[in-house]
């Protein structure tokens, strides 16, 4: 079987330490990269606790008349809710 390569872009000081700790523990990026890929496989998600970084607020945009009754018009109205 042929091997796949997968190129990654990281800040070299990232690449240092990481390939520091990993040759500590007795392993080339490489061989972390695939232990990672198993278990993201084995578990169907990733395998640690990970919260997405928060998006940056956009600033605010003034919305003109004519804007807000385009998008008025393509919303769809909110369904009603049921009693009971």
């Amino acid at each position: 079987m042929s091997d796949s390569i997968i190129k990654a872009r990281l800040q070299p000081e990232l690449k240092t330490q990481a390939t520091k700790v990993l040759k500590g523990l007795g392993l080339t990026p490489s061989a972390a990269i695939r232990i990672f890929l198993r278990q993201v496989i084995a578990d169907k998600a990733i395998p640690f606790k990970y919260k997405a970084p928060e998006a940056e607020p956009k600033p605010m945009t003034r919305v003109t008349p004519k804007k807000a009754a385009k998008t008025a018009k393509t919303e769809k109205p909110a369904k009603p809710k049921k009693k009971g």
